[in-house]
């Protein structure tokens, strides 16, 4: 395990141990960072899964994968609750479909990009199925503490769909992938914010406390999803807008309206996510050993003389004196 400020990095893959462990192994995992599941293997040799957690304050992001043929089915009964497990809600999006999950007496066959809700606190069934192209799900969890609304409103919507016309529905899918494929990420906080603000309003909306989702929120969901589309893809130096836009599975025209309303361009935007990303890793003690041209090169700044014009402007001092001030005495 990583940890590095607020964000955790947890992963493990079966693929490094025996096959005939690889069920229990999967077992003790996911209970130690998730809650306790019954798991029942269909083909005892054939378990292939990875799972990473990365947390953003109060929240959690969980992905789970499995390979094709990794049929697995787990329940969480009444006797496995414990007290002393986290309060939380999850909306759990299932990134390519093809399982089965139960709770509450509600039943879904999940589709692509599916999006649902639950509660852990309540008892759940799943069935992962032999999906030809393998199966993931992500889930972010928020604490019940964190949910402004009565638990007996969200109770009768626990293991059902999130409506696909909910305005922010393909961006905090698009966001949720992003974020739990990197393995760096900034403005945790900010972060935090947008997802709980945005899950949030989606619960009530979704429970019919709400009549729709604020204005300042989608905004803020749409760049966060822009913004870490780009941080994912910003170490190519040949990155071009559509591939932008491409990436983030909207237009090139909604890429630029989106960036018009946060008052910034897109290229503006893809400037000061690699002159970050070049600050941090000049800060990085374990970076030292590389030069300020590997450093920008390495995300995505092609002329050094370009790269420290646009630093300095950035950050008011060059490379050099921003490294010599962050040196360890």
């Amino acid at each position: 395990m990583d940890t590095e400020g607020t964000t955790v990095f947890w992963r493990y893959d079966t693929r490094l141990i025996h096959p005939l462990d690889s069920y229990e192994h999967y077992r003790e995992g996911a209970t130690s960072e998730l809650c306790p599941f019954q798991i029942h293997g269909r083909r005892l040799s054939h378990l292939l899964a990875a799972m990473s957690v990365v947390r953003f304050g109060n929240l959690t992001i969980e992905s789970l994968s499995f390979a094709a043929g990794s049929e697995v089915e787990a329940r969480r009964t009444k006797d496995l609750i414990r007290s002393f497990d986290p309060e939380c809600y999850q909306i759990y999006l299932s990134v390519n479909g093809g399982h089965f999950e139960e709770q509450a007496g509600n039943q879904i066959v999940f589709r692509p990009r599916d999006l649902a809700l639950y509660d852990p606190s309540l008892p759940q069934h799943s069935i992962n199925s032999t999906n030809p192209t393998g199966m993931r799900v992500i889930l972010l969890s928020i604490p019940k503490a964190m949910v402004p609304i009565p638990p007996k409103l969200i109770q009768p919507y626990a293991g059902r769909l999130l409506p696909r016309n909910l305005h922010g529905y393909s961006f905090i899918t698009q966001l949720l992938i992003n974020l739990a494929d990197s393995t760096e990420h900034t403005d945790e906080f900010a972060t935090e914010s947008i997802l709980h603000d945005y899950a949030v309003e989606m619960i009530s909306q979704r429970v019919g406390t709400c009549n729709e989702i604020r204005s300042a929120t989608l905004r803020a969901l749409r760049l966060a999803c822009i913004r870490s589309t780009i941080h994912q893809h910003h170490a190519d130096a040949t990155l071009d807008l559509q591939r932008v836009a491409d990436a983030a599975n909207i237009s090139l025209r909604s890429l630029h309206k989106i960036c018009q309303e946060a008052e910034i361009t897109p290229m503006q935007l893809l400037k000061q996510v690699r002159l970050n990303a070049c600050r941090d890793t000049l800060h990085d003690p374990r970076a030292r050993a590389m030069t300020i041209k590997a450093v920008h090169t390495s995300h995505g700044y092609g002329r050094s003389d370009q790269f420290a014009r646009d630093f300095k402007k950035q950050f008011g001092v060059s490379p050099k004196e921003f490294r010599l001030h962050t040196d360890p005495l």
